[in-house]
């Protein structure tokens, strides 16, 4: 699911909080059906060991983060590469209007963070910067 930009820009802060937690619910039930699909294809599912990122409580710290490089609310969309269907991810996506050293660094930044943070989570997230 991506959040419309224009909606997101002029959203209050509890607005775009709350737009950001039905995203990450609509995302972490997507990579949660894509986990479990692969699972049924391998023939390995134990419903007790579904995880989930949005049941993560340090979600909302990757959401602060996140706005803090990036200064957007970032939208959040579960998938999966079609050659490895048993490694869902979430994608979060940025929009961001500086130079592209600047991108660099802030992505940089955001990866050695994010790793700091999400220990043992951090491989089912990828960071997209849209250029604005």
């Amino acid at each position: 699911m991506e959040l419309d930009s224009t909606v997101s820009a002029n959203a209050t802060p509890e607005q775009a909080s709350e737009l950001v937690r039905q995203s990450l619910r609509i995302a972490s039930l997507e990579l949660e059906v894509a986990e479990l699909r692969a699972r049924l294809d391998r023939g390995a599912v134990n419903p007790d060991e579904a995880s989930s990122i949005q049941q993560d409580p340090r979600i909302l710290d990757l959401c602060s983060v996140t706005q803090e490089l990036f200064g957007c609310v970032p939208k959040f969309e579960a998938t999966f590469d079609p050659e490895e269907p048993d490694c869902p991810f979430v994608v979060v996506t940025v929009d961001w209007s500086g130079d592209a050293r600047e991108i660099i660094e802030r992505q940089i930044q955001w990866h050695e963070r994010i790793r700091g943070l999400m220990a043992g989570s951090s491989g089912k997230l990828r960071l997209s910067v849209m250029p604005s």
